[in-house]
């Protein structure tokens, strides 16, 4: 993967989605302090040009053409942002406000813990995926 932006957002696979979004949080769990523009990769992957700048909402709402309700990350109420969000505040109660309100208050422990919670959920869903194709190729 080259740095200037080359990745195809397009044709990213459900697959590739919750790698690069596995990927991401990890690096956001293990540096709290940092924003997803910081993450080395963040151009490579062309973030900055996807749906809220996160490969889920990518891959849902443009690659298969699906709304949020359709992401996993929406089900486990991960995820605050929803297609009416110009509508209505964040939703406070889900881990991603949480961590969002933690890093912007400096409550560095507590964004760590948030991002490493969305990290373990979405990581749940790649290696189910993961399964999902190796059986698939049997």
């Amino acid at each position: 993967m080259s740095n200037e932006g080359n990745f195809d957002i397009s044709k990213m696979t459900e697959l590739q989605a919750y790698k690069i979004a596995r990927t991401l949080w990890k690096f956001l769990a293990e540096n709290p302090k940092k924003n997803k523009s910081e993450w080395e990769h963040y151009k490579s992957y062309c973030i900055n040009k996807m749906v809220s700048g996160c490969p889920l909402c990518q891959f849902y709402r443009k690659t298969w053409n699906g709304t949020c309700n359709d992401c996993y990350l929406q089900n486990r109420h991960v995820c605050a942002i929803i297609e009416e969000r110009n509508q209505s505040p964040m939703n406070s109660s889900y881990i991603y406000a949480k961590w969002n309100n933690a890093k912007d208050a400096g409550h560095i422990a507590s964004a760590q813990r948030y991002a490493t919670q969305i990290y373990d959920i979405i990581n749940e869903k790649y290696e189910e995926l993961l399964q999902n194709e190796w059986m698939g190729s049997i």
